[in-house]
């Protein structure tokens, strides 16, 4: 019986944030949509008169879709962040005559949701953008879902982590200088793990520690092919593993911050 009505409750949890996720969803969609046309125009179009891969558009399409549920995070960190300090919606939530753990897990679940419809909005756009110079018969998407649902899953526990970190509102602009864009811009969205690797390899395996590292290499195999990054298996292994990580450690320091049991 409890776990039935545990069950109901989560399930509402999650629709109350899809709710206010459906309400934006437009305003989520011409985003994503602006910054991968601009990416993509001008790296398939422009870029390669200077000099650049012809195919680099490709390349840069896997990365946007292995990246934009990074992009999600800050406004979703900062929108939990302010509510632990206003509103207070997730302290009631967490009054309910639930375990603690699936208040927390349900906008883990709400988190993945967002950036998995915002991943997939890339899909069919790249090949708008795109073109003839992506061929869509040669893109896995076995592996292009299942990357997409494991990257949203390490993305959505990360979120957790970063709200129970900052402890002002007035400091959230440090999850973006300090964690997200040095995880981004070293996390192989403009190069692969193996080049980088024959330019510095000391850098490149330091880099390892990266999650983002994992997330774009496995985008590529899917889309582009196996030869020439990590293996795929092996990246999702380690998404996985950095997204346990994350929900674990998050959780641990939000019980710290909010004081609940």
């Amino acid at each position: 019986m409890n776990t039935r009505f545990y069950f109901h409750v989560f399930k509402e949890l999650v629709k109350a944030d899809l709710i206010s996720f459906r309400e934006n969803l437009l305003d989520k969609i011409i985003n994503v949509s602006i910054w991968a046309t601009t990416t993509l125009g001008i790296f398939a179009y422009i870029m390669p008169e200077f000099g650049i891969a012809k195919d680099f558009g490709i390349f840069q399409y896997a990365g946007i879709i292995a990246s934009i549920g990074l992009f999600e995070m800050f406004p979703s960190a900062a929108k939990l962040i302010n509510d632990f300090e206003s509103e207070q919606t997730i302290m009631y939530n967490l009054t309910l005559p639930i375990p603690s753990w699936m208040v927390v897990l349900s906008k883990v679940v709400f988190y993945s949701i967002n950036a998995t419809v915002m991943a997939i909005c890339i899909v069919p756009l790249g090949k708008l953008i795109l073109l003839g110079q992506l061929n869509l018969f040669q893109i896995s998407f076995f592996k292009l879902s299942l990357l997409i649902i494991c990257a949203s899953i390490f993305y959505a526990s990360i979120i957790i982590w970063l709200a129970g970190m900052v402890d002002d509102i007035s400091k959230i602009g440090n999850i973006w200088l300090r964690i997200i864009f040095p995880l981004w811009f070293l996390g192989g969205f403009q190069f692969s793990w193996s080049a980088m690797k024959k330019v510095a390899p000391n850098l490149a395996y330091l880099n390892l520690l990266n999650p983002m590292v994992y997330i774009t290499e496995a985008a590529r195999v899917a889309v582009i092919g196996q030869e020439g990054y990590l293996n795929f298996w092996l990246c999702i292994c380690v998404i996985l593993f950095f997204a346990i990580l994350s929900i674990v450690l998050g959780f641990k320091r939000l019980k710290k911050r909010l004081d609940f049991v």
